[in-house]
């Protein structure tokens, strides 16, 4: 195992994280060492690269103790590693970035409240419904992304046969998007398909 020397020290800030190795026992001393050297100068991501019949458990909690983000060892499988120390780079470095997509997936919240013929849509506002139209949202949930026809909505509404099947689907729809879709700005959820039916688009 090399050591890192003052030159080193002096460029860590410019890396994106640090890996060190382990290769034999003997090497946990200098890799202590040198972890305590690091962490007294930065606060950079820094992972233990060990051989799976060197690393023990023991050796593991110590590195874990002195700073270390994470040990990692040569079986590990690598696509995997590489998705960990991204994911590790990006919390790190960019929590602005993690922040605002978490926010987002927050806002994006549609959910059904079925004890209450309701539904919560993004605006952390709760629609009450009645339940025609609930079980018409229901029905679109349960096939969120994908087109369902107006025939196969009628029939998981009402029963027997109807002429006016369409027009009964639409006008149940004008309602029902007049509640979850108030004003222009509001979210499209449910989206017309032509000559074919309605997709719950979330």
């Amino acid at each position: 195992m090399h050591s890192i020397t003052e030159e080193h020290f002096n460029k860590i800030e410019q890396l994106d994280v640090l890996l060190l190795e382990e290769s034999k026992p003997s090497d946990i001393n200098q890799v202590c060492e040198m972890l305590m050297n690091v962490r007294k100068r930065s606060n950079i991501l820094v992972w233990i690269l060990a051989h799976p019949d060197v690393i023990v458990r023991k050796n593991r909690i110590v590195y874990l103790k002195l700073g270390a983000d994470g040990v990692i060892d040569h079986t590990d499988n690598w696509e995997e590693l590489s998705l960990i120390l991204k994911n590790a780079i990006n919390r790190h470095y960019f929590p602005q970035f993690v922040n605002k997509k978490m926010l987002n997936q927050e806002k994006s919240t549609f959910k059904l409240i079925p004890q209450n013929f309701s539904v919560l849509i993004e605006s952390g506002e709760e629609i009450s419904l009645t339940k025609l139209e609930y079980k018409v949202i229901e029905y679109l949930y349960a096939n969120k992304q994908k087109v369902v026809s107006y025939e196969e909505l009628y029939q998981k509404i009402w029963t027997g046969d109807c002429h006016e099947l369409k027009y009964r689907i639409c006008n149940l729809i004008f309602h029902l998007r007049k509640k979850i879709q108030p004003t222009k700005d509001s979210k499209e959820y449910i989206k017309t398909v032509r000559s074919k039916g309605y997709v719950l688009k979330l």
